[in-house]
């Protein structure tokens, strides 16, 4: 029998941050853990869990993330943007395969939209089909950056 969606737990993980890291795929844990010193004390991670075991999550930035490092000067202009004006940036978001498609990913969404009411919040996506599944819970899309070999969409809300 399939989890109800109260079943999962969402919280800040305040300590051990490898145990989010971990479930991570690994080029983008190769992308985070070596730099996530420098990012710890301004960022958070949120994550997911069912019956103890983190099954998903993400992070709040304050400022650039590594995710962003191969963009262009303009695009990182783009972004600072939003950054200067208090906005946060999600990434390193990832709900485990064998639990998509059951509201989670949403529920998540939701959760730090409710931390953050006074906050606005912006994401990149790079596969356009993932633009429908953030504007289910309000956000618009603002923007489309265009890189040396690939496209990002940038979405914002509040």
């Amino acid at each position: 029998m399939e989890p109800t969606l109260e079943a999962f737990i969402f919280t800040k993980l305040e300590s051990n941050s490898n145990l989010f890291f971990d479930i991570l795929p690994d080029e983008w844990s190769n992308d985070i853990v070596p730099v996530w010193s420098q990012y710890e004390k301004s960022s958070s991670i949120y994550v997911v869990k069912l019956k103890g075991k983190i099954i998903g999550g993400g992070i709040l930035f304050n400022t650039p993330a590594p995710d962003t490092k191969h963009y262009n000067a303009l695009a990182i202009s783009k972004l600072n943007t939003w950054f200067d004006k208090g906005y946060k940036y999600i990434a390193y978001f990832l709900i485990q395969d064998q639990y998509r498609g059951m509201g989670i990913g949403l529920k998540w969404l939701m959760e730090i939209i409710a931390l953050q009411l006074n906050q606005g919040l912006f994401l990149t996506v790079d596969e356009q089909s993932l633009i429908n599944f953030y504007e289910k819970v309000g956000f618009k899309l603002q923007e489309e950056i265009r890189l040396k070999d690939c496209k990002e969409w940038v979405l914002v809300w509040g």
